[in-house]
């Protein structure tokens, strides 16, 4: 038995050593030419026969690359998914199959529908009902208005799944058409919402419809809203689509005025998400027009506690008080909040300068210090270098991309299908999936692991998919400068600008893929 699993190991050692070689580029071996074939049968959307020429290689994961390719464009069965997510459950984009795999559940038995769902809720409406049937049948109806219940206040839907849920599942939905309403509305699901018009009061109606035609900048908005009923004026909804409306229109002192008025309380905005970016951008203009006090009221009102827009508004309510109104104490409070909520190299360098600089502005040398060598952390990062200059640190020594890892020849991903399928791809030509499946490969190991996939790729003379994984390795707060800022034989090329240069465009405007032309044109 340990003979066999021995043997086992080095066969699949022996695929993966010949694949990562220039061998594998040159063609000839059946299984990368049966997936080359069987890609362009995947790329016309001949399911069957890029099945058979799949098959025709002997090769489980030639069989899987296609199959998943299948599974992605919904023209399986459930019980395809379900062997396929139970065989390579480690693969990147199953989300997007799982979703995909919906449309085949309504006619699948309740316990495969329960399996397919073991793997994450149902992220649309046609799943939920699905799910909620398969509950049903199998006794366990509270469970199933539930799910009826989560999606008709959640999903957009058809007029179909929306009639099937009100019939099958009544007290899912009884007394709940306004807030389902409300919902769609703010998702600007205009079909779903006007569906739902005759089925709530007059006034409620009348709101409805003034929200959509703000939504939509229709003509007549301001008869829409006289005709709300006074007692649901003050509907957060119909303050944020007259907010969005002005802001469309080029009226941003007008919408200002809204927006200061609703930015009181979390509740008189609804949902604070929703008013974040035009309150980024409002304040922005404010700022560059010099009116900082206006600027510092928006960015810092948005009730918002966590996520993206919530960092990006403490830090700019964080500049607006040190730079424009001399407030560094305010300030750096906006920047301690920016610097916990976020985790990559860009903005651990950018929250720990700032605080520096705050600190610094409040005359205290020692904790600006700290803060600055902090930041200095991150010297693959604009402010990471920036705060290594204030603080007096020296070069980070792993920016020369010399940091030394085990050789890759050893590393047990080599056994990973995930890693023999990017190797096959890339084999097959398809560079941009095989940097998919590298970089989903990375997020599953430690940082010398990442590191030893990042010298496969580069032995490989991938410089797009080393970008990639050094990127996703960044998000996660792993900083490798080999492929995060790969050297590549642009170096060698006779240019008329400096050879650092020629690399730092190549990186951000194609991440190194010559055959894309970048949208700037340069």
């Amino acid at each position: 038995m340990r003979q066999a699993i021995t043997s086992g190991i080095a066969a699949v050692f022996g695929l993966v050593l010949w694949l990562a070689s220039a061998a594998a580029q040159a063609g000839g071996d059946p299984r990368v030419d049966a997936l080359q074939r069987a890609l362009d049968l995947v790329e016309a959307e001949d399911w069957d026969g890029a099945t058979a020429a799949a098959s025709a290689s002997g090769d489980a994961i030639v069989a899987d690359i296609v199959e998943w390719h299948r599974l992605r464009a919904g023209k399986g069965e459930v019980g395809d998914y379900l062997a396929f997510l139970a065989r390579r459950g480690d693969w990147p984009g199953l989300p997007y199959l799982r979703r995909k795999g919906e449309v085949a559940l309504e006619t699948a038995p309740a316990d495969e529908v329960l399996r397919f769902f073991a793997y994450g809720p149902p992220p649309t409406a046609v799943g939920a009902l699905a799910h909620a049937r398969a509950l049903r049948s199998l006794g366990r109806p509270d469970e199933a208005v539930a799910s009826a219940r989560r999606a008709f206040l959640r999903f957009p839907m058809d007029a179909d799944v929306e009639a099937a849920i009100r019939r099958e599942f009544p007290t899912a939905v009884r007394g709940r058409d306004w807030a389902r309403l409300d919902a769609m509305l703010w998702k600007g699901a205009r079909a779903d919402a006007e569906r739902l018009l005759g089925r709530v009061s007059p006034g409620q109606a009348a709101l409805a419809r003034a929200r959509i035609m703000l939504r939509a900048g229709e003509r007549g908005v301001d008869a829409a809203i006289e005709a709300v009923p006074a007692s649901l004026r003050d509907d957060p909804g119909l303050a944020f689509e007259r907010f969005r409306w002005r802001v469309k229109k080029g009226r941003g002192r007008a919408a200002e005025e809204i927006l200061r008025a609703r930015s009181a309380t979390a509740d008189a905005l609804g949902r604070p998400a929703a008013w974040a970016p035009y309150r980024r951008r409002l304040a922005h203009e404010a700022m560059r027009a010099g009116r900082w006090n206006a600027a510092y009221e928006m960015a810092s009102a948005h009730h918002l506690t966590e996520g993206s827009a919530f960092a990006e508004l403490e830090w700019l309510a964080g500049y607006v008080a040190l730079r424009g109104q001399r407030r560094p104490g305010v300030a750096a409070e906006h920047f301690a909040r920016f610097r916990r909520a976020v985790a990559t190299p860009i903005s651990l360098g950018r929250g720990g300068y700032w605080l520096g600089r705050a600190w610094e502005a409040m005359g205290d040398d020692e904790r600006a210090r700290h803060f600055y060598t902090e930041g200095a952390r991150h010297q693959t990062s604009f402010y990471g270098q920036l705060a290594a200059e204030r603080a007096g640190v020296p070069p980070d020594p792993r920016l020369a991309g010399n940091e030394v890892f085990e050789s890759w020849r050893t590393a047990p991903f080599l056994r990973s299908s995930v890693l023999q399928a990017a190797l096959l791809l890339r084999a097959a030509g398809d560079t941009d999936l095989s940097a998919r499946f590298f970089a989903h490969l990375s997020e599953s190991l430690e940082r010398d692991e990442i590191g030893r996939l990042l010298s496969m790729i580069l032995d490989l003379g991938e410089p797009y998919a080393a970008v990639i994984v050094g990127k996703r390795a960044a998000r996660a707060g792993h900083e490798l400068v080999p492929g995060y800022f790969p050297l590549t034989r642009l170096t060698e090329v006779p240019l008329s600008v400096p050879p650092e240069l020629a690399l730092a465009i190549a990186r951000r405007e194609s991440e190194f893929r010559h055959q894309r032309i970048s949208p700037a044109g340069a």
